[in-house]
């Protein structure tokens, strides 16, 4: 078997759950055959099927016996390679070179979107940083729900009284009536009928009981993410036809942090591929990124 050591996939995003791990660095879209990996950290008589949307990290080791094949996601770029046995790899720290087995593939036009997603600085939008007022979330829409599950203040109550007003001035606080939608797994969403968010703005969230409360005191930090900052990845969206193409919609919604249309997209996938993935692991992987990427 060809032994290549592979100088890795850079980091896109590191998740608590995977810092024992490594830093998460590749996705599956694709996998023929029988591939499989060890964790870094595994016995090494102790290997695992790789399967679609399968999370591959540093100091994974890739087995792909012959005849078989992954198309695999790098996320620090979002080059897409394809990893042909009889091949072994193991993931380091720096970036994937093409080489016998391993296979840049052409980029189509309209993987634009995912490049042009990735090139969004939201931080600077709303002139917001991670680490200021509550749980930064970034919208596209208008009138979005939130995630409460995000922030630990928990309610029992149907509806509630939130306040809310544009971050870094002197705005006095608005009362807006808020509900809760309720879904499974605790994912709960909290629904402002009566707010509108403008792009470009940063917007705070209070509920509680301060009669003054600060900017610093609020749940969350919501910035809609302008249409012109969209143009690609909504191309992307319509234009998608194959599975390999709706997983890539997917990984550039995750990218913007706009993980309500992300999970709308992988639901649409569970049921139309229900035992091509360990949709279990891959459920625990998205709300870990979500959840990380919220507050990081």
């Amino acid at each position: 078997m060809l032994k290549l050591q592979w100088a890795g996939l850079c980091l896109l995003l590191s998740l608590s759950a995977w810092a024992a791990r490594g830093a998460r660095m590749g996705v599956v879209l694709e996998a023929h055959g029988q591939p499989t990996y060890r964790p870094h950290d595994g016995l090494a008589s102790k290997r695992y099927p790789l399967k679609m949307l399968s999370s591959l990290a540093e100091g994974d080791t890739v087995f792909l016996p012959p005849a078989s094949q992954l198309t695999l996601s790098q996320l620090s770029t979002g080059t897409r390679f394809q990893l042909t046995g009889p091949l072994e790899l193991t993931m380091g720290a720096g970036g994937i070179q093409a080489g016998p087995g391993v296979a840049a593939l052409a980029a189509p036009a309209q993987r634009q979107g995912i490049i042009a997603g990735k090139d969004v600085d939201l931080s600077k939008l709303g002139g917001v940083t991670s680490r200021y007022a509550g749980t930064p979330v970034f919208v596209q829409e208008p009138t979005p729900d939130l995630d409460v599950d995000l922030v630990p203040d928990r309610f029992e109550t149907s509806t509630l009284q939130v306040r809310c007003r544009v971050a870094h001035g002197d705005s006095t606080w608005t009362a807006v009536n808020g509900t809760w939608v309720h879904r499974a797994n605790r994912q709960d969403r909290l629904r402002l009928p009566g707010m509108r968010f403008d792009e470009n703005k940063a917007y705070v969230i209070y509920w509680g009981d301060k009669p003054d409360p600060t900017d610093d005191d609020a749940q969350f930090t919501v910035i809609r993410i302008p249409e012109e900052k969209l143009k690609g990845v909504r191309e992307l969206d319509r234009s998608a036809r194959s599975l390999v193409e709706r997983l890539e919609v997917v990984e550039a919604y995750e990218n913007l942090r706009l993980f309500g249309r992300a999970e709308e997209i992988l639901l649409e996938i569970q049921q139309q591929y229900p035992s091509d993935a360990n949709w279990s692991r891959v459920w625990d992987e998205f709300n870990e990124q979500r959840r990380h990427k919220m507050t990081n």
